[in-house]
Parts: structure tokens; sequence; C-alpha cells
């Protein structure tokens, strides 16, 4: 059986962003920091502290095709602001549009305010507001239909728990597949990371090998969306992460899906490693 654990590992490295990258988002961050909190000490906006969350706080972030990448900060007040979330989140955006260099406008989206740069990389804010300085669950989301019960440290705790047996791995099986979505993308829908974070974690057991971890783990997402094609966030808001997935999207999805769980399959019985290379290679794309 071919053994292509090394060239994943390889992979994995590849998908790291460049320096140049990482420089260009430390820059960028500084910037929206240092305007976040201009806004805030002139609105007199109880502004609390940032914090970097979602994927670069799990290491599960990649650099796509263009050295495409992004990131979320997390915008925290306290005491809980006056104004209401979507006013605050409006206040935000607009702040962005008049002020902000970027060559990309600004966007408004139901959960947070995106800052997008030279169509490159592009930053999150969504903004909470905490009603206690100690412990988890103690933070409120503002969406434009007003204030949700989320806090990204109950989804960061639950992450590690799930992958105790080996964190490393399910990390990099997340990676591999956040790579695999962008590589088929195209035109069509497919899971977002949190929604390819929450199934891998979900259904994650640990093998000696990062081939025989992704092809399990893809079987193992094929046969759960078949039964049911529904995945929920393990903790509030316990949002359904798939529910704007057309039917025809929905079926391309399974049936790349599908294809690649059939290759991935042929992969780990053949003799040669070339050829098992080239039948991942199908499927993770030209970075690989």
């Amino acid at each position: 059986m071919a053994n292509c654990h090394n060239q994943l590992l390889a992979f994995n490295e590849v998908l790291n962003i460049s320096k140049t990258t990482q420089s260009r988002l430390a820059r960028a961050n500084k910037t929206v920091c240092e305007y976040i909190k201009k806004l805030c000490a002139d609105k007199g906006y109880p502004f609390k502290r940032f914090k970097v969350q979602g994927s670069k706080q799990l290491g599960t972030l990649i650099r796509k095709y263009g050295e495409e990448s992004d990131i979320d900060i997390g915008v925290y007040f306290f005491p809980k602001p006056s104004i209401e979330p979507e006013s605050l989140m409006r206040a935000l955006h607009r702040f962005f549009v008049n002020g902000h260099g970027t060559q990309t406008q600004p966007e408004l989206k139901t959960k947070c305010v995106r800052v997008t740069y030279a169509g490159s990389f592009h930053i999150d804010l969504p903004i909470y507001y905490l009603n206690d300085l100690r412990g988890r669950g103690k933070s409120y989301l503002a969406t434009r239909n007003g204030w949700v019960k989320s806090d990204p440290l109950e989804f960061e705790d639950w992450f590690i728990q799930q992958g105790e047996q080996n964190l490393g791995q399910l990390v990099r099986i997340v990676r591999y597949l956040k790579a695999w979505c962008h590589h088929i993308a195209d035109n069509r829908r497919v899971p977002q990371g949190i929604a390819l974070t929450t199934l891998a974690a979900k259904l994650f057991k640990p093998y000696p090998r990062d081939d025989q971890a992704l092809f399990h783990i893809l079987r193992s997402i094929y046969k759960t969306l078949l039964k049911k094609w529904s995945c929920i966030m393990p903790v509030p808001p316990n949002d359904e992460l798939l529910r704007k997935f057309s039917t025809a999207d929905m079926e391309n999805f399974m049936l790349q899906l599908k294809l690649f769980i059939m290759d991935a399959q042929h992969a780990l019985h053949q003799k040669e490693i070339s050829t098992a290379y080239r039948l991942w290679k199908n499927h993770l794309g030209r970075n690989f």
C-alpha cells in the first residue's frame, strides 16, 4: 500500500501563508485596531479589547490560490453598549467606508464588518459585548437582528477536546479539507471553514498516517451528510451551518466528496507512491 503521509505533511507546510502576507496582515491588523479605538473614543463606546479568533486561533488558517486568506478579529465591549447592535455595526462600517484606505469597500454582513485589502485578504470584525469579564459563555454577538449569545472561546475549547487524542492531526485534516473545498469551489457553493472544522472535529479518529485519517474522515462526512444534510454548531448560538445550500449545490458537493473518497481509497491501495500521489493531487489541487 502506498504511503503518502509525508507528501501530505509537506502539503500542510505549503498551505501556510507566506511571510509577506503575514507581514501585511499584521500591519492591516494594527491599522484596523487603531481605527476602531479612535471610533470608540470619539463616540464614547465602552471598548474593552480585541481578540484574534477563528481559523487563525485554531491553527487551521490556510493560504488559498493567489495568496488569498482571511482572519477574524473580535471587537469586545464592556459593559453592554447603549447603542443597538445593528447601529453599532453600521457605525463601524461607515467609519471604514469614510476613512479607511482600502481598494475594496468594506462590507456590512449579517454578523460582522468585513474589510478587504487589495483582493488578497480580508479581516472580519465581529462585535461582542461581555456581561462578565471572567469565565466562558459571557459574550453576546452583534447581528443585524439583535444580540445573540456566542462565545468563540467555547468553540475553541470544544475543538481542542475533540482532538485530545491527536490535536495536531485534527488541525491538519481540517486544513486539507479546506484546501480541497477551495480547489473544487469554482462557481458552486461548498461548506465554509467553520462547517468543515465542525464536521471534522465531530467525526475525528486518529490514525498513524494522515492519508489514512483523511480517507476515513471523508468517508465519515459522506455517510453523515447522506443520512441528514445538517451540521449544527456545537456551541451557542447552535446555528445550522449548511442551511444556505441549494439542492443543486448539495448534490454537487456530495458528488465531489464521493469522487474524492473513491480516489483516496484507490490511492491507499496503490503499490507506487507516484500513482497514489497523482490521485491525491487531483483533489487537493496544484499546491499539493
